[in-house]
């Protein structure tokens, strides 16, 4: 499902379709029209923002530019919440790291709140310090 529509963040408003095709053109032009149906004339600013799915991904280069693609808040938290499951689970099983998981949970929740704030390029090399330790 897909909203379509003016305005930022809270407002209400817009239209939202459904489709159940995996056919890029058929989802780009179901895309199109919805946005036609709340006044887009073929420029300016879109956004798709998904879970992730592979199709969605490709779908900005399918559309009017500038199209981007962003991933929903929800599953991006999904996808960090794991490492805090591990690193739990790592120090509770593995002597000597119990120590360490104040630190390990505070640089987890550095890199939520640093995504959060739209500070990807931080959060990217945060991570990747903390896998080079």
């Amino acid at each position: 499902m897909a909203r379509c529509g003016r305005g930022g963040r809270g407002e209400g408003g817009g239209r939202y379709f459904v489709t159940g095709s995996a056919d890029q053109r058929a989802i780009r032009d179901r895309a199109l029209h919805a946005l036609r149906e709340v006044g887009y004339r073929g420029f300016g600013d879109v956004t798709v923002i998904s879970d992730g799915a592979e199709i969605l991904k490709r779908l900005p280069r399918a559309m009017p530019k500038p199209t981007a693609h962003i991933i929903d808040w929800f599953h991006i938290a999904m996808k960090v919440q794991p490492m805090q499951q591990i690193a739990n689970h790592m120090a509770r099983s593995r002597s000597g790291l119990s120590e360490a998981l104040p630190a390990i949970d505070r640089d987890i929740r550095a890199v939520k709140w640093r995504l959060w704030h739209g500070r990807v390029d931080r959060a990217i090399t945060d991570l990747e310090h903390s896998w080079r330790g």
